[in-house]
């Protein structure tokens, strides 16, 4: 990696300082720290000053270059915490192609349904074929493929030892054994990877889970059981998010963050009355601790230039039909359960009224659905393309059987469902196939269209269902604004039906974003999804059937 003069924490005195001055003699890197001590560290190869340029012809951004010199300068031990949309696989690849001999053979580690999209970028920007592990007894083969992803589920199946001796039961003696498990990648395999780039990493939180145990074995033997270089990357703000990052942080610097009780202690935000952590207690305090390491640009900084997203929200009447019966019927189901002084209040009791209220009001929303979406074919270009958000597969199925008339009639290709049944690949080929002349509307699970998916190529969407968290509806709106798009706005349509949960939670939520955006220190939305469905339940049983005379009034 390319040599640089640091600001660090000494590791004899703990102090944050800066480097006064380093020499490289027989392999050794010698630095003096200006608190007095010396640091010696084996020296690394400098990177290759290569040319970039994807095989589709584009340069990286400027942003991108920055962010690979500051990696490399940490010698690619790092979080990388842009935005979503800003290209941090592009990144990763920059730093492979640029540091063949100290990164290769590596190990990507990212959510099964980016696979594809991995792959797609490694071969586009690096020209280099990665091997794609499908199941747990597929084995590496170096000799071929120098780049291996595996899906962040996959890894407990490989190294089922880090779950310590479990019992098994022995049918010869009639009676449980203990056992350890073997590994389906030896540490002598795993031993040849010298780099493992971490996708989604805020999805690896929990300390005591299969993978994030696999996962640290596989870094401990990583590049012959010495230090691996490990990049953790994720869209989460660490300053919102702390206690989700202590895996990532103690992966990449053991030495900072070694023990997780002590990372929560002094890093982060505790709440007194539930003890749920929050964000970090002293965010200038741990950017002087990690800046060296830590890395993170906005969209809003690097790319002013994308398409903001417009938010609109189009009220739906609840026609007077069985759906709107049923709906009432449920609210005043879950206010007499709420008024009854008698009966314990449950949280489960609680989220299952208010689900069946939103499933309800869902379906109720297809005839609104289905005319917003006429009006859009009619009223727009014949190369305007809209994305319609969604959660239960019943609306999807009736949405889908009425807009297919509706099409049809028109003369329209019909629509395209981008389900959460669709495999990796069928995904890839969904997006492709959408990208077409002629197919102007995809249907989509917000759950699984919410992440790895790029649809700069489109600009218009409508939120049909609300979710309970407002941050899977930003994941969704954050599919559009991304390199290469070509509109100058994102217009994301909310559906919400009047004077129903949607409406109250529609207020709440909104209400919250003008609170945050009020805030002088504001940078992004935390959601606090629990709150939030307190508050929601709170107002609906008081006010469920209020709103827009929806029904009679209690």
């Amino acid at each position: 990696m390319a040599s640089t003069i640091l600001v660090r924490k000494c590791i004899n005195c703990g102090k944050t300082v800066k480097e006064i001055s380093r020499y490289t003699n027989e392999g050794y890197i010698y630095i003096t720290n200006e608190c007095g001590h010396e640091l010696i560290l084996e020296a690394k190869a400098e990177a290759e000053d290569v040319a970039i340029v994807s095989k589709d012809g584009r340069e990286p951004f400027k942003y991108q270059w920055d962010t690979t010199y500051f990696m490399e300068k940490a010698d690619c031990n790092g979080l990388i915490l842009h935005e979503q949309g800003l290209g941090k696989t592009i990144i990763a690849c920059m730093l492979i192609l640029r540091n063949k001999k100290d990164l290769l053979p590596a190990l990507v580690v990212c959510p099964s349904g980016l696979r594809p999209q991995w792959a797609s970028e490694i071969v586009r920007w690096t020209g280099i074929m990665p091997q794609i592990i499908t199941s747990s007894n597929d084995k590496p083969m170096f000799e071929v493929f120098p780049i291996v992803l595996v899906s962040v589920d996959t890894l407990r199946l490989l190294r089922p030892d880090v779950g310590g001796v479990e019992e098994e039961w022995d049918w010869d003696s009639n009676q449980p054994v203990k056992v350890t498990k073997k590994p389906l990648w030896d540490d002598k395999l795993i031993g040849k990877f010298k780099f493992i780039c971490v996708d989604e990493s805020h999805k690896i939180k929990n300390t005591a889970s299969a993978r994030t145990r696999a996962l640290r074995k596989i870094a401990e033997l990583a590049n012959g059981g010495k230090k691996a270089r490990v990049i953790c990357m994720s869209g989460t703000n660490i300053e919102k998010h702390a206690g989700e990052f202590f895996v990532t942080l103690n992966i990449v610097r053991p030495e900072l963050f070694p023990v997780e009780a002590q990372f929560k202690l002094r890093h982060c935000e505790v709440s007194p009355e539930s003890g749920k952590i929050g964000g970090l207690k002293n965010p200038q305090a741990f950017k002087a601790l990690t800046e060296d390491f830590i890395i993170r640009y906005k969209r809003a900084d690097v790319l002013p230039d994308l398409p903001k997203v417009f938010r609109t929200f189009q009220l739906a009447e609840m026609e007077d039909n069985d759906f709107l019966k049923e709906y009432i019927a449920v609210v005043k189901e879950f206010q007499d359960y709420m008024d009854d002084i008698k009966k314990l209040k449950n949280t489960t009791d609680i989220l299952g009224y208010l689900s069946r209220m939103r499933h309800i009001t869902g379906v109720a929303k297809v005839n609104a659905a289905n005319d917003f979406i006429e009006d859009f074919l009619l009223s727009t270009e014949n190369d305007e393309k809209l994305v319609v958000f969604l959660h239960h597969k019943k609306a999807a199925v009736h949405l889908l059987e009425k807009l297919s008339k509706t099409m049809a009639e028109g003369a329209y290709n019909p629509p395209l469902y981008y389900s959460a049944e669709l495999d990796v690949n069928a995904r890839d080929e969904m997006v492709e196939e959408f990208k077409k002349p002629g197919n102007r509307i995809m249907i989509a699970s917000t759950g699984a269209a919410g992440t790895g998916l790029n649809l700069q190529f489109c600009s218009h969407c409508l939120i049909m269902e609300r979710q309970w968290n407002p941050s899977t509806e930003e994941q969704a709106e954050g599919r559009f604004p991304r390199p290469g798009s070509t509109a100058s706005k994102v217009m994301a349509t909310y559906l919400i039906a009047a004077g129903t949960i949607d409406d109250f939670l529609t207020q709440i939520v909104e209400e919250k974003r003008k609170n945050m955006a009020n805030t002088l220190d504001y940078e992004e939305g935390k959601w606090d999804e629990a709150s939030l469905m307190k508050q929601l339940a709170d107002v609906l049983a008081s006010k469920g059937l209020n709103r827009w005379r929806l029904g009679s009034k209690r």
